[in-house]
């Protein structure tokens, strides 16, 4: 019988306990309940970040095969760009070689040019008609004296045919 008389005098007390337990039990399945959702929360977002990183990642690869192809083309561009300025280096250098060829034919031909007024102009000189009639006057002057000494040879010749008569 004590022991029931403990029971029933403890028994107040213990069920101030278990509704104190039941309490904090209530208070800790809430926090479980908020925790899990919490934790739901957080994994959902995880995965969110889960599958942001994994389209940087693809994005990142995608730049990198990019950056890949465009140094590719840069660098064939370079080459060809290279190979254009030699071309137009030797398209320079024959231009130039052209030019002077062309100031030396100039040149020859400007010469030649002049050469050829000063014969005009010495042609003119010589067949101008102030100039033709001193020619006319030497030509004449000379034709006068050939005709003379035409007669005296002839004069020498009719002297000699003379003595060659007597002679013979």
């Amino acid at each position: 019988m004590a022991t029931t008389e403990y029971i029933t005098s403890t028994l107040p007390e213990l069920s101030e306990h278990k509704a104190l337990y039941e309490k904090q039990l209530k208070a800790s399945l809430l926090k479980t309940a908020q925790l899990k959702e919490t934790l739901t929360g957080v994994y959902e977002k995880l995965e969110q970040t889960s599958q942001h990183l994994k389209t940087v990642q693809d994005i990142r690869e995608s730049v990198v095969l990019r950056n890949q192809g465009l140094v590719g083309e840069a660098l064939e561009l370079d080459k060809r760009n290279r190979e254009h300025q030699r071309d137009v280096e030797k398209a320079d250098r024959e231009m130039l070689e052209v030019r002077e060829v062309q100031r030396a034919e100039e040149a020859d031909y400007g010469e030649r040019l002049n050469e050829t007024r000063g014969k005009i102009t010495q042609a003119k000189n010589n067949y101008s008609p102030a100039c033709l009639a001193g020619r006319e006057r030497e030509l004449g002057e000379r034709k006068e004296k050939l005709q003379y000494e035409v007669a005296e040879l002839e004069s020498e010749l009719a002297s000699t045919d003379n003595m060659c008569e007597i002679v013979g």
